[in-house]
């Protein structure tokens, strides 16, 4: 079985072992999603591109 978890807009699957609780899904949620937004931010970093940039010293 699989179980469906949103973060906001976000869903995140994660398989449902046998012997599992509550707490265990919500674990491997969490590091599911937490390794989504690590791709997303990398991927975000390569098309990071500075047109200006002001300092006030």
């Amino acid at each position: 079985m699989k179980v469906t978890v949103t973060f906001g807009q976000t869903g995140v699957v994660v398989p449902c072992k046998e012997g599992w609780t509550v707490r265990d899904l919500i674990q491997q949620a969490t590091q599911r999603y937490r390794k989504l937004l690590e791709q997303v931010i990398k991927s975000l970093e390569k098309h990071l591109i500075v047109h200006a940039l002001v300092t006030n010293l």
